[in-house]
């Protein structure tokens, strides 16, 4: 089965939250992200703050690397809103090599 490791933040760092979505494979972890922080700069249709991460030399945000089946991204992305005030990049992370992330538009 192809996997990819997604780097989970904000409300998917909860398992239950995040296997109710989509497979999870195997949870490789919690890592720190140096040099990032979380930005709660995008307000949800419902009013809410939306997080991402920014660039942020003096800061660390924190995240959860998790494998998914590569057949359910598409799922995944749907629920966190691509193409819709979101979109997918990739983000290198020790141990866990590339990971896909979430950014806010």
């Amino acid at each position: 089965m192809d996997t990819l490791n997604y780097l989970a933040y904000g409300s998917n760092l909860w398992p239950p939250r995040l296997a109710a979505r989509v497979t999870l494979h195997a949870t490789l972890g919690g890592v720190a992200l140096p040099g990032h922080a979380l930005a709660f700069t995008k307000r949800g249709a419902d009013g809410s703050g939306k997080c991402h991460l920014v660039v942020a030399p003096a800061a660390t945000a924190w995240g959860v690397v998790y494998r998914i089946p590569a057949h359910e991204k598409p799922v995944l992305d749907r629920i966190e809103g691509v193409g819709h005030g979101y979109t997918v990049a990739s983000l290198e992370v020790a141990p866990h090599g590339v990971c896909f992330i979430y950014q806010a538009q």
